[in-house]
């Protein structure tokens, strides 16, 4: 798997082609915050109008996926429920991101582009969710599969940070090499 790191922008995210978008937001988190607030604002408050008829609750675990209707450089969309804000820990983003590894597992993706689920909202620091995420990827296989590339976005002032635990995850056995 290869792991970029890219900016919460709508510029440097387009610059980018997955198949799918992966977004994620609190249940208090009205309007949306971060890569979700940018990607609904796209997709003309899809993802808002949904919450506002609660078709869309952000329950933790919940996933919603709209079409990108030529909005983005993907075919879909999908916004993941965090759950509550104030409850979010190491619990609850381990089943986040066991959500992101059954769909890319699931839709058979090559190329996903995911937000840092909590970001902005989140306590816990960016580090620590990255490391259960790619925790999580390795001990589902897909950290170490390749052709798959992985496009997270984050804000740039933790990029730094994020980075260093993608490298401690570089190598793995036999000296395979991820991102």
């Amino acid at each position: 798997m290869k792991i970029e790191i890219i900016d919460t922008n709508l510029h440097e995210m387009d610059e980018v082609a997955p198949q799918v978008i992966i977004a994620s937001a609190f249940q208090q988190e009205r309007p949306f915050h971060g890569a979700a607030g940018l990607i609904d604002w796209r997709m003309c408050t899809a993802f808002a109008r949904m919450a506002l008829d609660n078709f869309l609750t952000s329950r933790l675990g919940e996933a919603v996926m709209v079409p990108a209707y030529g909005r983005f450089n993907a075919t879909g969309v999908v916004m993941l429920g965090l759950g509550s804000d104030e409850g979010f820990g190491e619990n609850e983003m381990k089943v986040t991101a066991a959500k992101i590894s059954a769909l890319i597992r699931g839709m058979r993706l090559n190329n996903v582009m995911t937000d840092l689920p909590g970001s902005p909202v989140s306590r816990m620091r960016p580090s620590k969710r990255m490391e259960i995420l790619l925790n999580t990827l390795k001990n589902t296989g897909l950290l170490a599969k390749d052709g798959i590339n992985l496009f997270i976005v984050e804000n740039s002032r933790f990029h730094r940070e994020i980075q260093s635990v993608v490298k401690r995850f570089n190598t793995g056995k036999r000296g395979r090499r991820y991102g």
